[in-house]
């Protein structure tokens, strides 16, 4: 496996509760940076009777750093 550029930093996962309308399009309710608090969300939603689901999307600080995890 390469190593990574000195300079280089991860990405942050942040979670997102999305759920979807008639349309088929998708509206995000909420977003965290720990998984569980997002499933705490989705629980109640689909307690409710709702669709949702999580989205868990990195976030990169810079362009060279997502270009680097590609």
């Amino acid at each position: 496996m390469e190593t990574p550029p000195p300079d280089y930093t991860p990405p942050i996962a942040v979670y997102l509760v999305e759920v979807p309308n008639e349309a088929g399009e998708v509206s995000q309710v909420a977003g965290f940076f720990i998984e569980s608090h997002a499933q705490e969300v989705l629980d109640t939603l689909i307690g409710e009777g709702r669709h949702a689901h999580i989205n868990v999307v990195p976030i990169h600080q810079r362009v060279e750093d997502y270009d680097w995890d590609q």
